[in-house]
């Protein structure tokens, strides 16, 4: 379950971006990989700043581990994610 109904990572593309998976940033894979953790809780359409710092999580967990370098990392908090609706969830905690 990744919140907001959605079962599944093509359902929840979808739901929060109207993506396929496949066309999904980085940022956005951030998002959904936090989803599980508390997919209620974290459900960006009801608590994007709870979401957003959870994101801020798994994004420095995946530089941290190398799984992202440097630069696309800081690109990517520099970019943020805009959901479907419009709401804009920032990497940084400001």
């Amino acid at each position: 379950y990744l919140g907001a109904g959605a079962y599944g990572i093509n359902e929840a593309s979808q739901i929060y971006f109207t993506k396929a998976p496949k066309n999904l940033g980085l940022g956005e894979s951030c998002m959904l990989a936090a989803m599980p953790y508390a997919p209620s809780a974290l459900n960006p359409f009801n608590n994007p700043a709870g979401c957003a710092k959870r994101m801020r999580l798994v994004l420095a967990s995946m530089e941290k581990y190398n799984l992202v370098g440097k630069t696309e990392a800081e690109k990517t908090r520099f970019s943020g994610v805009t959901l479907k609706n419009g709401k804009f969830l920032s990497f940084t905690d400001k």
